[in-house]
């Protein structure tokens, strides 16, 4: 991959530098699948975007030449009976198709349930902040009943960085368990609604954030070992910030799809998840940050050039 970037680029300002680039990801993704099986058979028939990191523009997938490719789902009919109900699928085909992404109308939301439960498949963006903003308002408010204000602001910072901690862990070993998934149809249904469907279909603007009742089932077990780690206001207030740190991860996971970044930083962090769609899904597990992936060294693709070259990737 470094080499082909080697070999065609040439001087001459930012216009030939983005060229360049297109030219890498679409080679790197419609002839190299996200797979550690078979690192050079092809992906899909059609390119799946233009650019890379800042500069990424998704293609929509070709539905029809797609599906006569790869017979793994066909995004013009309900996806999940398409798992559920196919005893033919095996654990590996499953892997390999679901980690290699596609673009369903660019950034449309293809059917899930295919009935009434269908919007509840979906939460828009907003919807985070405005369910758990008030939420985290009133527990560090309640918290602030019994404790000190240094202490308060030092627990919430503390959740903060927990949090860090807790989106790299649940996303690596939990909502990326893959091959400890059982090789049953029931089993990869439920890694399909969990994450799969996420890497299916990166771009689905209304599958990206973490449904309202999903966090709660998710949440809950942590609000209990707050309780029983730190005393009672304490628990409270660094499960606020946690929650706070939430909050910031589901919104900065959505900007990293659909928004060009301001910021060295922040466009960075952009190719460093895209690597992790894009290239290889085995690592690259923080969301908004790296740091975590650094500690237990499971940095992605883009971040091993940096180290090496001492030069961002970031467009």
């Amino acid at each position: 991959m470094t080499e082909s970037i080697e070999e065609v680029r040439k001087p001459g300002g930012a216009q030939e530098t983005i060229e360049t680039k297109r030219i890498v990801v679409q080679e790197f993704v419609s002839e190299t699948p996200v797979s550690n099986r078979d690192l050079n058979k092809k992906l899909v028939d059609q390119n799946i975007g233009e650019g890379y990191g800042n500069e990424f523009k998704v293609k929509a997938t070709d539905l029809d030449k797609d599906y006569a490719k790869n017979h793994f789902i066909d995004l013009r009919k309900p996806m999940l009976p398409q798992i559920l109900f196919n005893s033919n699928l095996t654990k590996e085909v499953y892997l390999d198709q679901v980690h290699r992404p596609r673009h369903y109308r660019g950034s449309g939301s293809a059917p899930l349930f295919g009935n009434f439960l269908e919007p509840l498949s979906k939460t828009a963006w907003y919807v985070i902040p405005l369910v758990w903003g008030p939420c985290v308002a009133f527990g560090i408010h309640y918290a602030s009943q019994g404790m000190a204000k240094p202490a308060l602001i030092a627990s919430v910072c503390f959740g903060l960085f927990l949090w860090t901690l807790i989106e790299y862990l649940m996303h690596r070993f939990l909502f990326h368990l893959d091959e400890y998934t059982p090789d049953h149809p029931v089993f990869l249904t439920m890694h399909f609604l969990f994450h799969g469907v996420h890497h299916f279909l990166p771009a689905d603007r209304y599958r990206l954030v973490m449904p309202p009742a999903l966090f709660v089932i998710l949440a809950t077990p942590w609000f209990r070992l707050a309780l029983a780690l730190f005393p009672y206001y304490m628990a409270v207030a660094v499960f606020s910030g946690g929650v706070m740190g939430y909050i910031f991860y589901d919104l900065t996971h959505y900007f990293l799809h659909h928004r060009r970044m301001p910021g060295t930083y922040l466009k960075r962090l952009k190719t460093w998840h895209l690597d992790h769609h894009y290239k290889n899904y085995k690592s690259g597990f923080g969301v908004t940050s790296w740091f975590w992936d650094t500690v237990f060294h499971t940095e992605g693709p883009s971040f091993a050039k940096f180290a090496k070259t001492g030069k961002a990737v970031s467009n």
